[in-house]
Protein backbone atom coordinates (compact mmCIF):
# COMPACT_ATOMS: atom_id res chain seq x y z
CA UNK A 1 0.00 0.00 0.00
CA UNK A 2 1.16 3.45 -0.99
CA UNK A 3 0.68 6.31 1.92
CA UNK A 4 1.95 9.19 0.43
CA UNK A 5 2.22 11.03 3.94
CA UNK A 6 5.12 10.51 7.01
CA UNK A 7 3.64 7.83 8.94
CA UNK A 8 4.73 6.86 12.66
CA UNK A 9 4.62 3.48 14.10
CA UNK A 10 4.12 3.25 17.90
CA UNK A 11 4.12 0.69 20.07
CA UNK A 12 2.09 0.95 23.31
CA UNK A 13 2.22 -1.09 26.79
CA UNK A 14 -1.18 0.59 28.25
CA UNK A 15 -3.22 0.18 24.76
CA UNK A 16 -4.23 -3.40 23.55
CA UNK A 17 -5.52 -3.59 20.22
CA UNK A 18 -4.30 -1.66 16.97
CA UNK A 19 -5.33 1.35 15.95
CA UNK A 20 -5.03 4.63 13.40
CA UNK A 21 -5.16 8.03 14.13
CA UNK A 22 -4.00 11.52 12.45
CA UNK A 23 -4.43 13.16 9.10
CA UNK A 24 -1.45 15.01 8.21
CA UNK A 25 0.90 12.49 9.91
CA UNK A 26 -0.82 9.29 10.99
CA UNK A 27 0.38 7.25 13.82
CA UNK A 28 -0.44 3.51 13.90
CA UNK A 29 -0.40 2.36 17.17
CA UNK A 30 0.73 -1.55 17.93
CA UNK A 31 0.27 -2.96 21.33
CA UNK A 32 3.38 -4.24 23.39
CA UNK A 33 3.00 -8.28 22.64
CA UNK A 34 2.92 -7.32 18.57
CA UNK A 35 6.87 -7.90 18.80
CA UNK A 36 5.62 -11.07 19.41
CA UNK A 37 3.31 -12.12 16.86
CA UNK A 38 4.29 -14.41 14.19
CA UNK A 39 5.03 -12.34 11.03
CA UNK A 40 1.82 -13.13 9.13
CA UNK A 41 -0.35 -11.37 11.98
CA UNK A 42 1.92 -8.56 12.24
CA UNK A 43 1.68 -8.48 8.29
CA UNK A 44 -2.26 -8.84 8.13
CA UNK A 45 -2.62 -5.66 11.05
CA UNK A 46 -0.40 -3.22 9.61
CA UNK A 47 -1.74 -3.43 6.31
CA UNK A 48 -5.56 -3.13 7.66
CA UNK A 49 -4.06 -0.52 9.85
CA UNK A 50 -2.09 1.37 6.48
CA UNK A 51 -5.63 0.68 4.80
CA UNK A 52 -6.95 2.82 7.21
CA UNK A 53 -4.75 5.38 6.51
CA UNK A 54 -4.96 5.43 2.73
CA UNK A 55 -8.44 5.94 3.20
CA UNK A 56 -8.45 8.68 5.34
CA UNK A 57 -10.91 6.52 7.60
CA UNK A 58 -9.51 8.83 10.60
CA UNK A 59 -11.28 11.75 8.79
CA UNK A 60 -14.28 10.10 7.45
CA UNK A 61 -14.86 9.27 11.46
CA UNK A 62 -14.58 12.49 12.71
CA UNK A 63 -16.98 13.74 10.36
CA UNK A 64 -19.63 11.24 11.17
CA UNK A 65 -18.80 12.28 15.18
CA UNK A 66 -19.43 15.55 14.67
CA UNK A 67 -22.59 14.72 12.41
CA UNK A 68 -23.65 12.37 15.50
CA UNK A 69 -23.07 15.09 18.23
CA UNK A 70 -25.32 17.34 16.19
CA UNK A 71 -27.79 15.20 15.68
CA UNK A 72 -27.48 12.90 18.72
CA UNK A 73 -31.63 13.02 18.78
CA UNK A 74 -31.48 11.18 15.72
CA UNK A 75 -31.55 7.29 16.15
CA UNK A 76 -30.58 7.35 12.43
CA UNK A 77 -27.28 9.18 12.71
CA UNK A 78 -26.08 6.78 15.23
CA UNK A 79 -26.84 3.97 12.60
CA UNK A 80 -25.25 6.01 10.20
CA UNK A 81 -22.07 6.54 12.30
CA UNK A 82 -21.99 2.30 13.57
CA UNK A 83 -22.79 1.17 9.81
CA UNK A 84 -19.90 3.49 8.54
CA UNK A 85 -17.79 1.90 10.95
CA UNK A 86 -18.56 -1.43 10.17
CA UNK A 87 -18.20 -0.68 6.53
CA UNK A 88 -14.50 0.65 6.88
CA UNK A 89 -13.07 -2.27 8.96
CA UNK A 90 -14.84 -4.28 6.34
CA UNK A 91 -13.07 -2.55 3.41
CA UNK A 92 -9.59 -2.65 5.22
CA UNK A 93 -10.37 -6.37 5.62
CA UNK A 94 -10.63 -7.06 1.90
CA UNK A 95 -7.92 -4.89 1.45
CA UNK A 96 -5.65 -7.05 3.16
CA UNK A 97 -7.34 -10.42 1.17
CA UNK A 98 -6.31 -9.41 -2.03
CA UNK A 99 -2.77 -8.54 -1.03
CA UNK A 100 -2.69 -12.61 -0.72
CA UNK A 101 -3.30 -13.12 2.73
CA UNK A 102 -5.25 -16.17 2.88
CA UNK A 103 -8.83 -15.49 4.09
CA UNK A 104 -8.60 -18.66 6.55
CA UNK A 105 -5.34 -17.26 8.15
CA UNK A 106 -6.32 -13.77 8.67
CA UNK A 107 -9.90 -14.45 10.47
CA UNK A 108 -7.40 -16.61 13.19
CA UNK A 109 -5.51 -13.44 13.51
CA UNK A 110 -8.12 -11.78 14.11
CA UNK A 111 -9.94 -13.64 16.49
CA UNK A 112 -6.56 -14.21 18.31
CA UNK A 113 -5.95 -10.54 18.68
CA UNK A 114 -9.99 -9.77 19.83
CA UNK A 115 -9.58 -12.54 22.45
CA UNK A 116 -6.31 -10.79 23.96
CA UNK A 117 -8.36 -7.25 23.46
CA UNK A 118 -11.16 -9.17 25.68
CA UNK A 119 -9.11 -10.70 27.98
CA UNK A 120 -6.57 -8.03 28.51
CA UNK A 121 -8.09 -4.80 29.34
CA UNK A 122 -12.10 -4.96 29.76
CA UNK A 123 -12.25 -1.02 30.51
CA UNK A 124 -11.02 0.29 26.70
CA UNK A 125 -13.81 2.20 25.09
CA UNK A 126 -12.68 1.26 21.91
CA UNK A 127 -12.32 -2.32 22.28
CA UNK A 128 -16.04 -3.03 21.04
CA UNK A 129 -14.26 -2.31 17.75
CA UNK A 130 -12.85 -5.63 17.68
CA UNK A 131 -14.06 -7.61 20.15
CA UNK A 132 -18.42 -7.31 19.94
CA UNK A 133 -18.98 -10.77 19.26
CA UNK A 134 -21.69 -9.98 16.11
CA UNK A 135 -19.11 -7.53 14.75
CA UNK A 136 -15.96 -10.31 14.74
CA UNK A 137 -18.48 -12.44 13.95
CA UNK A 138 -19.70 -10.74 10.76
CA UNK A 139 -16.29 -9.71 9.93
CA UNK A 140 -14.97 -13.63 10.06
CA UNK A 141 -18.33 -14.65 7.97
CA UNK A 142 -17.47 -11.98 5.35
CA UNK A 143 -13.77 -13.02 4.76
CA UNK A 144 -15.08 -16.48 4.85
CA UNK A 145 -17.32 -15.66 2.39
CA UNK A 146 -15.52 -16.54 -1.45
CA UNK A 147 -17.30 -15.39 -3.87
CA UNK A 148 -17.78 -12.28 -2.30
CA UNK A 149 -17.17 -9.07 -4.41
CA UNK A 150 -13.38 -7.24 -2.75
CA UNK A 151 -12.62 -5.32 -5.30
CA UNK A 152 -12.51 -1.38 -4.22
CA UNK A 153 -14.75 1.61 -5.89
CA UNK A 154 -13.34 2.64 -9.21
CA UNK A 155 -12.95 6.26 -9.58
CA UNK A 156 -16.13 6.93 -11.29
CA UNK A 157 -18.40 4.83 -8.69
CA UNK A 158 -16.91 7.25 -5.82
CA UNK A 159 -17.54 10.37 -7.98
CA UNK A 160 -21.40 8.80 -8.67
CA UNK A 161 -21.52 8.04 -4.86
CA UNK A 162 -20.24 11.47 -3.98
CA UNK A 163 -23.04 13.48 -6.89
CA UNK A 164 -25.89 11.28 -5.25
CA UNK A 165 -24.74 12.24 -1.60
CA UNK A 166 -25.06 15.86 -2.23
CA UNK A 167 -28.22 15.71 -4.33
CA UNK A 168 -29.38 14.26 -0.77
CA UNK A 169 -27.75 16.53 1.73
CA UNK A 170 -28.11 19.90 0.06
CA UNK A 171 -32.31 19.76 -0.41
CA UNK A 172 -32.46 18.75 3.14
CA UNK A 173 -29.90 21.19 4.06
CA UNK A 174 -32.11 23.61 2.37
CA UNK A 175 -35.17 22.49 3.78
CA UNK A 176 -33.88 22.53 7.08
CA UNK A 177 -33.14 26.08 6.85
CA UNK A 178 -35.88 27.17 4.94
CA UNK A 179 -38.07 25.59 7.59
CA UNK A 180 -35.86 27.69 10.72
CA UNK A 181 -36.13 30.82 8.81
CA UNK A 182 -39.43 30.50 8.29
CA UNK A 183 -40.48 29.51 11.65
CA UNK A 184 -38.36 32.74 12.93
CA UNK A 185 -40.76 34.92 11.09
CA UNK A 186 -43.77 34.08 12.03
Amino acid sequence: LRVRRPLVLLQSEGKRMPMTWGLSRPVILLPEEATAWPEERLRAVLLHELSHVQRCDCLTQVLAYVARALHWFNPLIWLACRRLRDESEQACDDTVLGRGIDAVEYASHLVAVARHVITADRGWASAPAIANASTLERRVAAMLHSSRNREPLTSTARVLTAAAVLAVIVPLAAATLTGRVGAGTG
